[in-house]
């Protein structure tokens, strides 16, 4: 092959795949999934939107934590939690994920073991029973796949956000809303 074929061949391959294929994957995901496709942005109690894709800092004993993020006063953040856990649970209890940051510190789920461990903090901090905040927990678990491959999770962005609308001040309303169903 010679250097104009290849330089041609090069020019060819960016055309292809910066002018024709993303366009066509961003018009085809347009079509078939669209809330996905423009970041899964949700509506909060403020009004603004967030992502669940990417972990949003929620504070308060209100909320349920997300993994920590390694960037901003990661060691400060631990040894926080350690101190909060440890009133309710052994060390040995405790999941990692609680404790260990996500590689990049924007993944949004934990596990099934870290939400239980939270439960009991949230619910009395929002004036409701455990029992109740574990049926929202519950209603928004996503199991492993096929139970062979991941983990149970739950989304701590949706979660925070079905609390905030299920139990503002504390009371439940009846339903759940029907985008979380």
């Amino acid at each position: 092959m010679t250097l104009k074929q290849t330089l041609r061949f090069c020019a060819l391959l960016v055309l292809l795949t910066g002018l024709v294929y993303t366009p066509t994957v961003t018009m085809v995901a347009q079509r078939l999934v669209p809330f996905q496709a423009n970041g899964s942005i949700v509506a909060t109690a403020s009004g603004s939107g967030a992502s669940l894709l990417v972990a949003q800092s929620a504070t308060g004993d209100q909320y349920f934590w997300h993994r920590p993020t390694p960037y901003k006063d990661w060691e400060a953040t631990i040894r926080t939690r350690i101190n909060t856990i440890s009133k309710t649970a052994q060390a040995a209890e405790v999941p990692a994920d609680m404790v260990m940051a996500a590689s990049d510190g924007s993944d949004p789920y934990i596990s099934i073991e870290n939400a239980q461990i939270q439960l009991f903090r949230v619910a009395t901090a929002r004036g409701v029973s455990a029992e109740v905040v574990s049926a929202i927990v519950d209603r928004l678990t996503i199991p492993a796949t096929a139970r062979l491959i991941g983990a149970t999770v739950v989304n701590v962005n949706q979660l925070n956000i079905v609390l905030d609308q299920v139990l503002p001040n504390g009371a439940p309303t009846p339903i759940l809303p029907a985008a979380y169903k």
